[in-house]
């Protein structure tokens, strides 16, 4: 592999950058958050330098005292090394480090990379950590398959939202995207109204073929020279036909003259095997092809050949688990800011919008955002100006409430503080919850089934489907408190209900009743932020 360059990944804590954020804190249980934080990482890092350097020192977490080389074409190499066996000598390597294991970061059929290990045990014996890493790297190799596409990609494509987020919904799209770039057999893309198929053309191409190999993508409803000059343009390619549904009749039945049927539903017209085309064919139409078929879009016989492979473009609604990255990648394309005042209720405004026309609407909005402005940022009067229907005035004032608890804390969306929420996680307020973010108002909802048993971040994290380190920062930005104090005031405000209205229940049990499994842990916390004690407490209530 022909590197540019190679890279060192300093071993000195401020110098790693990115890492003394704690929104992206590294989970102990490292196994159980690795692919997590693959994406986040690329959520959160611009460059491939930066991404390298999170990953390699992700996995030194992992694996202590192990010396990590991550090689990319095009990027070049990178390099850990661990001071703490950097100069032993007492091994024939001269490092300590006795064996060297290669993890190929494979796409497709093609070795894109390789991360190699040098450590001081064999992986393949310790504990399922070569196991691990095999599996590490498969996801690894997607991500990184996003930054080469990226780097290839021209124009319009290489600023698509398609590949930015890290939501299961996108994990999903992107295995079935790589299952379908391995194989030469057509494939059908559908999706709704400004889903961007070309991009997804464009990396299934990339992901099958050679970078310089030809891409040729015909408008069907106004198609350029003729069906043969297709085929011969997309020789050894792609050959993307964008809307087939609007494809005249002619030109259909012209598909099998050039083409081979894989299902042997016509016969080769072609007499000579160079005269039919080894071209990947792609299609996109909004439809379905069981819609299609339902509808009548295409001849049965061309819809079955066109449509052997198949895959559906999300729509952002889908995901919105991956709104907030989307939103600033859309941002950056388009020289948009926003107002730091309004910073909040913009994301919250633009993030609950269901986004009918998909990127599409979405970089309209930006470019009119920019128009308006002169560049300057974007406020949320501005917003609401050009957008009434995306950003409601006064969108931000919350609507309550369940309870006489929440309805006296009914603040607007700025001045709702730690308390407000901890009433609406206990009287299960869904209605207050709407203002949230959608994964943060998943894992409240959550909480508050929950508060009172074992209950962690990963197992709110679980249950909104983000990572851990997402999530933490989700409860920061939107309600001023860490997820542990914010439990811990959940669990202290129901014992102080319990303690005033339950008198004949011993503090032992109530201790027990809202989640705390240690009595003096319980008195401790309770005196912290009531001033009292249980008992004290409970006196002075009646």
């Amino acid at each position: 592999m022909n590197m540019q360059r190679r890279r060192k990944v300093s071993e000195k804590s401020d110098e790693k950058r990115g890492f003394e954020d704690e929104s992206f804190s590294l989970s102990p249980n490292f196994p159980l958050d690795a692919h997590r934080f693959i994406e986040e990482s690329y959520c959160a890092y611009v460059s491939f330098n930066d991404f390298a350097y999170a990953i390699l020192n992700c996995i030194a977490n992992f694996l202590p005292n192990a010396c990590l080389k991550l090689q990319v074409e095009p990027f070049g190499e990178y390099v850990f090394k661990v001071p703490a066996v950097a100069d032993r000598t007492d091994s024939p390597r001269g490092r300590g480090l006795d064996y060297v294991q290669t993890f190929p970061l494979q796409y497709v059929s093609v070795c894109i990379g390789v991360l190699q290990v040098e450590w001081d045990q064999p992986l393949v014996t310790d504990s399922g950590a070569g196991e691990f890493l095999n599996k590490y790297t498969d996801r690894l190799a997607q991500i990184v398959q996003r930054y080469r596409f990226s780097a290839w990609a021209k124009g319009h494509a290489a600023r698509s939202t398609l590949l930015v987020g890290a939501g299961p919904v996108l994990e999903r799209f992107e295995t079935e995207l790589q299952l379908c770039a391995n194989s030469p057999l057509p494939t059908l893309i559908s999706g709704g109204f400004g889903t961007d198929p070309t991009t997804v053309a464009l990396a299934l191409h990339y992901g099958r073929c050679e970078p310089d190999a030809p891409f040729i993508e015909i408008r069907c409803s106004k198609p350029a020279s003729s069906v043969e000059n297709w085929f011969q343009q997309a020789q050894g390619g792609t050959l993307f036909l964008n809307g087939i549904h609007e494809l005249s009749v002619a030109m259909q039945l012209q598909l099998t003259h050039h083409h081979v049927s894989y299902l042997g539903l016509w016969e080769n017209y072609a007499s000579q095997a160079a005269e039919i085309s080894n071209c990947k064919i792609i299609t996109f139409c909004p439809l379905s092809a069981a819609q299609m078929e339902e509808q009548g879009t295409l001849p049965k016989w061309l819809l079955a050949e066109l449509s052997i492979l198949q895959l559906e473009v999300p729509s952002l609604k889908s995901r919105r688990e991956d709104m907030h990255w989307i939103i600033r990648h859309a941002c950056a394309c388009h020289g948009v800011t926003f107002v730091e005042s309004d910073h909040e209720s913009i994301f919250a405004a633009l993030a609950r919008y269901d986004w009918p026309e998909n990127q599409v609407e979405l970089y309209r909005l930006m470019m009119r955002l920019s128009v308006m402005t002169k560049g300057r940022p974007v406020s949320y009067a501005n917003l609401h100006q050009c957008s009434p229907w995306i950003a409601p005035e006064q969108a931000s004032v919350v609507e309550i409430v369940k309870t006489p608890a929440c309805a006296a804390r009914a603040h607007t969306r700025q001045q709702q503080d730690a308390g407000f929420w901890i009433d609406c996680i206990l009287a299960q307020n869904e209605e207050a919850m709407r203002s949230l973010p959608n994964g943060l108002r998943r894992a409240i909802s959550y909480l508050s089934l929950n508060y009172a048993q074992p209950v962690s971040l990963a197992d709110l994290a679980e249950a909104a489907h983000l990572s851990p380190s997402h999530l933490s920062a989700l409860f920061k930005s939107n309600l001023s408190e860490n997820f542990k104090s914010i439990l811990r005031k959940v669990r202290i405000e129901r014992a102080m209900q319990l303690l005033r209205t339950v008198q004949d229940m011993k503090v032992t049990d109530i201790s027990m009743a809202v989640g705390f499994s240690d009595l003096s842990h319980f008195e401790r916390c309770f005196r912290e932020l009531t001033g009292k004690s249980p008992r004290s407490y409970r006196e002075g209530s009646y």
